[in-house]
């Protein structure tokens, strides 16, 4: 036992690093609190958004944005960890460390002053590594070319031989001079000699400063000697390559040696884009390549000291500490900062975001590479990914050829040769003897146009295309498959200075947030290594963090601008005290605000610390972040450039403190800046706002209504005022701390005080009104639903254990969140609106309650069978109507459909008449069964002769032609749209299925309500009543009577742009029909558009000049057309317009029309009015407007479906696409959602195959994929299983059906998701593929049949006047239209100026 425990604690000692989880169960509990109040907080913005107006929409977009932006922070918090080395067991576990190159970068001597860049070179050189002076190298790249930074380096070099041994013979901790002198150490009574060597250094030190402080370069050019002969003459940006051996250690005699230092000056000209720090960082990796080659490189900003001088031994832990160098693509050490101002005024410390977010993402993919303090492997800048680095260790792949490697690192043979050697993991390279020997190499590849024609700055070296060269870099290698890991010893490993004042902060930031929007919104965009490469999806999220802080500035400038905006206008966009959401916006606030504050706190830092972090967010997303957005948005759009800004470096001083800089260096300064602008007219607006407020409150001047501004508004302005304070402080400041006039100015110039007319509208009478539908408990307990997330999170958590299987499970749970909240969208603002077959639609049709009905109603049949028995049972239904219509109107019939009859009134007279009619009923329905087609054809008269010898697909018009589409239902009712219109042209259209018939008998009359009773007509381009059945079997066993949907997907889709149009039971304007969008009937009503010339028409409506004419009419607005007398005299021109190859070289069925491109024509046309801007309405009075037969049977219910499904489906894989109708046209947000959610069912088809395979797959193959009763996690599924299936249950008896009910329609789509969605899915891939076509098939209806007593007398036949007219539809070359009755109503009765057409398509 004790042998074991020796050997456990010997292999516990020889560890090089180890990753150690933290735990922060409190903190997750704290975020799904603040989650879950965002939520809520969304929810109640949501059932409001009707009625808030913009700024409660405003603020439902923002707020879902923080949203979004929450659940980006809580995933990179979600699973931190912390990297512990130990550095003592390096020289157990590793025989020869490797070498490593050290770079430094600086670019402007005067914002980055030399002494600040000596500093760092010297603690660098005095690092602890076994070897140093061999295996240690620094190169300093001057992107300044300056004489003075080449002069400090040089006196640096002569100090340093010195410097070094002292540190390391008195093992000195900090070793950059400039922070080790500031304060004097205990030398304890033994510490003579340390004492005298401390004193003499100080005094070499001060030396030194004075020197680099004093150097002039005029005087270096002309007195500094041959060292200096190369700068005379030079630009800054046009001058040739400088390099120089500062010191070579392999010539040194001094016994201690310290690393080479070798200075770098690329070559700049004017012609070549020189790509800012990434340029410098790959002239570097070249030099240092043909030079001394080292495996590992670090990189260091000039003013980013050692501070740590066995941080090199750190990094090699986790370079070299894990079994599988994948694990440390890079070691990347967070940015931390000396002398920092108390409580981080600037909020530029980051502390608390390298702690949270820095150990988080640590925990996904790895730390992000932040351009500074940084350890690289040579071959994963090479672009190596670790696939290929296996390959190659495995034999699979053997050295690159000269002309790969030629045409990825360039002409240089000495630089192929040396990534020859860095590709062939020859990680112990020695290093070049004599250094002089390469300069003239190292000028040759540090040339401006050695890049061209190579991978440079793309797949190898430093990513160009952002001034975040350095997150860019760092995603292209986490992309490529490494991870990184964060290096976080103690004391800290660099220490850098943070910028101070108003100014260099904003620059800083601006900086980087450009660059990161540049890579968001360019082709680095990390969604898509995530989808082509090997970046982790948590890491994707990890990084859009960052990179969408340019839309945070725009986001929240808009959300800073409700306040302000609500006071002016009298408006409000928060609730109030008196309302039940007034607790969700405060709840929130404290809630946010406390975490965020314990999240300091518990970083050590004071709540001073927090304020000036949170405000400083505020500002900086105002004013730096803000303009990074604009500034890309310009970019893009060729209009401006982006440029690197160099941010201002602290010089470094000696310990002397007696000169006090006279300014506070914590206090907020400003310059004449673009980037304040936009905050000093914040802070102007916010005291506009406020002034204006108060004064209505103090005088009573403010409205008194529901949406006028609370107390919230006056909290939000003067909170955004609290954050702001600098800038109020600024308006009146003097100097450095006042805001510049011009500032002032422009901001005074970009100011808008908006004001709201109010408006009075005028009191009528009402013929519609719109009730929002009260639905609070079922929103909540589609919340709970929603709680799918936990489900989706213990997945996520699980992905790399869990198997295929886990796999597939959180795709489609994935799926079936997307679907939930759809469900959600669409249901949220539910409102409504109150005001035998083909023969019995037609009777219940012509006999609806009408003014003047004779005069304004024309029933049009389309018969797309060309059945001349369905011709025949028109006739005879015509001659039936005569007494029909007089006898339903004479006793007030309910429903007049034949074959539905009811009872009225008992009285005698009543009971004759019901005799005698249902007598005649009785003998029609016979003589329609009994009708033969051929003795029809044979013996029928001359009104049949147009049906010999001719085919359903192959036919004159009474014509169809095999060589034109018919485009199936949408042809049908684009030709009726035609034939109408040369005959009557009525401004409104009616379109029923011919099982579909008119159950209440003033359904025209609710249907004129809502067309009629909207100010604007926009709100009703169409209007829909719901598919109801009658003789429904009982609890609907084949879930095809769709009742809940009806009522609660119509219910809510109402609240949103409108119902549907489903094909059936649905009032259309004709403009509407003919492309009119509302702008342009507007722009016609005020006279800004004239008529549509003739060619413009033609080409829209075709060559009839009387269909030409009757459109214009139409497009005109005459709504009081005036109807043919002799419509028989249309008979050819009817013909004409029925050709079926009217419609080539025209815009029916794009346009104009039903829409062709989809078996669903209907959802498709509906969808194109929406995407125009109109508005459609829910009719659903009492009794139902229309009822139908629901198919019954397991083929002609999947039949059904499965058409319903493949035209969806068309319509979501086309241009159609609702998403697209969002983005070009007007279709709203909602809306799109709304369409998504039935588009979608193919695909749900799908998805719920692959989850409902997973059970009988785990069974067959003994895995899991849902959790065990012995997990913690057991709970989710099953909470989720037993809520949602209790959800819908009580959803279905709430609209009054059995759980039997429920039941069937639950179990009815789980078979038609397998069945026929699954089909309609492989069917609409097949036609992508050009493998197959879709084919309409038709639902077979129920025949209607006779089942009461009775009669009537003979009509009058002086009182009806009916004009009936069948078209069918064509097919081949004659043209033939068939009356088969021609009478009037001739009826008394107002409302002349709403002619209306009927019509429905019969398929058999």
């Amino acid at each position: 036992m004790a042998m074991k425990a020796s050997g456990a604690d010997q292999s516990k000692k020889k560890l090089l690093q180890e990753r150690v989880p933290l735990r922060r169960t409190a903190w997750k509990l704290a975020e799904f609190f603040v989650l879950f109040l965002l939520l809520a907080l969304l929810a109640h913005r949501a059932t409001g958004l009707d009625a808030g107006g913009v700024a409660w929409q405003v603020a439902f977009v923002c707020e879902a944005w923080f949203t979004f932006v929450w659940l980006l922070n809580m995933n990179v918090k979600w699973n931190p960890v912390r990297f512990v080395t130990y550095p003592e067991n390096l020289a157990e576990r590793i025989e020869e460390l490797p070498v490593v190159d050290m770079f430094v970068t600086t670019a402007d001597p005067v914002l980055e002053p030399p002494l600040v860049t000596a500093n760092t070179v010297l603690s660098l050189l005095s690092v602890d590594y076994p070897d140093a002076g061999e295996k240690l190298a620094c190169y300093i790249s001057d992107d300044g070319c300056s004489p003075v930074t080449f002069y400090a380096m040089r006196e640096t070099v002569k100090f340093s031989r010195m410097w070094v041994p002292f540190c390391r013979r008195h093992n000195i901790a900090v070793r950059a001079p400039f922070r080790y002198f500031t304060s004097t150490p205990d030398f304890g009574p033994a510490g003579h000699k340390f004492r005298d060597d401390w004193t003499f250094m100080k005094s070499e030190y001060e030396k030194l400063v004075h020197r680099i402080e004093d150097a002039d370069e005029r005087s270096l050019l002309r007195h500094g000697g041959p060292d200096f002969c190369e700068f005379m003459d030079v630009e800054r940006a046009n001058h040739p390559a400088i390099v120089k051996v500062l010191w070579d250690n392999s010539k040194s005699s001094i016994g201690e040696g310290f690393p080479h230092l070798i200075y770098v000056s690329r070559e700049k000209s004017l012609s070549h884009h020189h790509h800012y720090k990434a340029g410098a960082m790959n002239t570097l990796t070249r030099v240092s390549a043909v030079m001394t080659n080292a495996p590992i490189m670090l990189n260091v900003d000039c003013d980013m000291f050692a501070n740590n001088p066995q941080v090199v031994l750190h990094a090699m832990c986790l370079l070299l500490g894990f079994d599988n160098e994948i694990y440390s693509g890079f070691v990347q050490a967070p940015q931390k900062f000396y002398g920092a101002l108390k409580d981080d005024p600037f909020g530029n410390q980051m502390e608390v975001i390298f702690k949270k977010l820095g150990s988080g993402v640590a925990g996904l993919q790895g730390m992000f590479y932040g351009g500074t303090g940084c350890f690289h492997r040579r071959k994963v800048i090479y672009g190596m990914s670790p696939d290929s680095i296996m390959a190659g260790r495995e034999g699979i792949t053997g050295s690159p050829s000269a002309k790969e490697l030629q045409k990825k690192f360039g002409i240089s043979n000495e630089l192929k040769e040396s990534a020859r050697k860095i590709i062939s993991a020859n990680l112990a390279s020695e290093p070049i003897v004599d250094m002089s020997s390469r300069i003239e190499i190292a000028k040759e590849v540090a040339a401006c146009n050695y890049e061209i024609g190579t991978h440079w700055g793309h797949e190898i070296g430093w990513v160009y295309g952002s001034l975040t060269e350095d997150v860019l870099t760092g995603q292209r290698i986490h992309a490529m498959g490494w991870r990184s890991t964060m290096l976080d010893p103690e004391p800290p490993a660099f220490l850098g200075c943070a910028p101070t004042g108003g100014p260099a902060c904003q620059t800083q930031f601006k900086r980087w947030a450009t660059g990161l929007f540049e890579i968001l919104i360019g082709q680095n965009n990390p969604i898509l290594a995530t989808i082509f490469k090997h970046l982790h999806l948590r890491q994707c999220l990890s990084y859009l963090i960052i990179y969408v802080w340019p839309l945070r500035g725009f986001v929240e400038v808009c959300y800073a601008l409700l306040g302000p905006y609500c006071l002016l206008t009298n408006q409000s966009f928060l609730p109030k005290a008196s309302e039940d959401g007034f607790n969700i916006p405060l709840a929130l606030f404290l809630t946010y605000n406390t975490y965020n504050l314990v999240e300091y706190m518990e970083c050590g830092l004071s709540t001073h610390a927090w304020w000036n972090n949170h405000r400083m967010q505020r500002i900086t997303s105002a004013s730096a972040w803000l303009l990074a957005f604009l500034i890309v948005l310009l970019k893009t759009l060729g209009l401006s450039e982006t440029v690197f800004e160099v941010t201002r470096k602290d010089k470094s001083t000696s310990h002397d403190d007696d000169v006090i800089d006279e300014a506070d260096p914590g206090r907020f300064t400003f310059d004449a800046s673009p980037v304040f602008i936009p905050v000093t007219t914040l802070v102007m607006l916010n005291i506009v706002a406020i002034t204006i407020g108060a004064w209505r409150v103090v005088f009573r001047t403010m409205e008194s209504e529901h949406s006028a501004p609370g107390v919230n508004e006056f909290m939000c302005c003067g909170w955004l005022l609290l954050c702001f304070l600098p800038f109020v402080r600024g308006l009146v400041g003097k100097g450095s701390y006042g805001i510049p006039w011009s500032v002032m100015l422009k901001a005074s110039l970009v100011k808008q005080l908006m004001a709201m007319a109010p408006s009075d509208e005028r009191r009528k009478k009402k013929l519609q009104e719109r009730v929002p539908l009260q639905r609070t408990a079922w929103k909540l307990a589609e919340f709970v639903v929603l709680f799918l997330l936990a489900l989706l999170v213990r997945r996520a958590t699980g992905l790399d254990d869990g198997g295929g299987a886990w796999r597939v499970a959180f795709a489609c749970e994935v799926w079936f969140t997307f679907v939930w909240l759809l469900n959600m969208n669409i249901k949220w603002n539910p409102v409504r609106f109150p005001p035998v077959v083909t023969v019995n639609t037609v009777l219940s049709l012509l006999a609806v309650d009408y003014p003047s009905a004779g005069e304004k109603l024309a029933c049009y049949v389309s018969d797309d069978g060309c059945s001349p028995v369905t011709f025949y049972a028109l006739q005879e239904a015509a001659r039936f109507a005569r007494m029909w219509v007089p006898f339903c109107r004479r006793h007030d019939v309910t429903v007049r459909a034949p074959f539905r009859p009811e009872f009225g009134t008992a009285d005698h007279k009543f009971k004759d008449d019901w005799t005698f009619m249902k007598s005649e009923y009785e003998k029609l329905v016979r003589r329609i069964d009994d009708a033969d087609e051929r003795s029809l054809l044979r013996h029928g008269g001359a009104e049949f002769a147009d049906f010999m010898e001719v085919e359903k697909r192959n036919h004159p018009a009474i014509v169809k032609s095999p060589s034109y589409h018919h485009h199936y239902k949408a042809g049908a009712m684009n030709t009726l749209t035609r034939v109408s219109a040369v005959m009557t042209n009525a401004p409104i259209m009616l379109n029923v299925d011919c099982d579909m018939f008119a159950n209440n008998p003033q359904v025209v009359l609710h249907a004129m309500c809502l067309l009629l009773g909207f100010d604007d007509e926009i709100y009703s381009g169409f209007v829909q009543a719901p598919q109801r059945f009658y003789g429904a079997l009982k609890d609907d066993p084949f879930g095809n009577q769709l009742e809940v949907i009806m009522k609660r997907y119509g219910n809510g889709i109402s609240g949103i742009q409108g119902m549907f149009y489903s094909g059936t039971g649905c009032f259309h304007r004709r403009k509407v029909i003919y492309g009119a969008t509302p702008d342009s009937i507007g722009a016609g009503g005020e006279g800004t558009t004239g008529s549509l010339s003739a060619k413009e028409l033609q080409k829209k409506f075709g060559s009839s000049n009387e269909l030409k004419e009757s459109a214009r009419n139409i497009i005109s607005m005459n709504l009081v057309s005036e109807p043919k007398v002799d419509i028989t005299s249309r008979t050819e021109i009817a013909k004409e317009v029925a050709a079926c190859n009217y419609e080539s070289s025209t815009s029916w069925g794009q346009e104009v029309g039903w829409v062709y491109g989809s078996v669903t024509e209907d959802i498709l046309t509906g969808l194109r009015i929406h995407a125009m801007g109109w508005r459609s309405t829910l009719l659903d009075p009492e009794p139902p407007a229309f009822l139908g037969c629901a198919p019954t049977g397991g083929p002609a219910s999947q039949t059904q479906f499965k058409r319903w499904a493949i035209g969806l489906f068309e319509i979501l894989i086309s241009q159609n696409n609702p998403i697209f109708a969002i983005i070009f046209k007007n279709l709203q947000l909602r809306q799109c959602l709304s369409y998504l959610i039935i588009h979608v069912w193919p695909m749900r088809g799908f998805v719920e195959l692959c989850y409902a395979l997973l059970g009988p797959y785990c069974l067959l193959t003994n895995q899991s994929f849902l959790p065990k009763a012995s997990e913690d996690d057991f709970n989710i599924p099953l909470v989720l299983f037993l809520t949602y299936n209790t959800y819908k249950l009580v959803e279905y008896m709430e609209c009054g059906l059995s759980p039997r009910a429920w039941w069937n329609n639950h179990r009815m789509q789980r078979i038609t998701s397998a069945s026929a969605w699954l089909p309609a899915f492989l069917t609409g891939l097949f036609k992508i593929l050009g493998l197959s076509e879709t084919v309409f098939e038709v639902t077979r209806k129920e025949k209607s049949t006779q089942d009461d007593d009775g009669g009537i007398d003979e009509a009058d036949p002086g009182e009806v006047h009916l004009r009936c007219i069948t078209v069918v539809h064509p097919r081949d070359g004659t043209r033939n239209v068939k009356h088969h009755c021609n009478q009037y109503w001739s009826m008394e009765g107002g409302l002349r100026d709403n002619r209306r057409q009927v019509w429905w398509p019969g398929y058999h």
